[in-house]
């Protein structure tokens, strides 16, 4: 499974309140590249369309243990 997979099932666990399942995800994430973050998946630069949305996903990752 691809990284931005398992960043992603980290965002759904998140929103679905299975906040253990969600760091689950994001070890995996980081198991599979260390230097991945919240800013590779959702860069700044790129949300100004989709503002709103972009940051609570980004919350949910960081709150699943993704800098």
């Amino acid at each position: 499974m691809q990284v931005g997979a398992h960043a992603h099932l980290a965002i759904d666990y998140m929103e679905l309140g299975r906040e253990d399942t969600a760091r689950a995800e994001v070890a995996e994430v980081l198991k599979l590249n260390p230097e991945f973050s919240v800013e590779i998946i959702f860069p700044t630069a790129s949300l100004q369309s989709r503002v709103l949305k972009i940051d609570r996903l980004r919350v949910d990752l960081r709150k699943a243990g993704l800098k």
